[in-house]
């Protein structure tokens, strides 16, 4: 899979987050959480199962992870994929 591909899942996942955090209603938080986090976690794990992937998607799909985990707001730089 492109690094493309891997970018807009990690914004997808994103924008999922974001909204889920300003809605303000916490269940909805949780269960968009623990989807984020599955889907995270296995972006996370592709992208470092490749060799030649860059360091900007990988620390881009480790800083959402984390981000997620945490549930806070996500403001990862995906400007720096190619």
């Amino acid at each position: 899979m492109s690094a493309v591909n891997y970018k807009a899942r990690l914004q997808a996942i994103s924008v999922k987050m974001n909204t889920a955090i300003s809605t303000g209603k916490i269940r909805e938080l949780r269960k968009v959480g623990e989807e984020c986090h599955s889907e995270a976690f296995q972006i996370m794990q592709e992208v470092n199962a490749i060799p030649d992937s860059s360091k900007a998607l990988k620390k881009a799909a480790l800083d959402l992870f984390i981000a997620v985990r945490m549930g806070s707001t996500i403001d990862v730089d995906l400007n720096d994929i190619e």
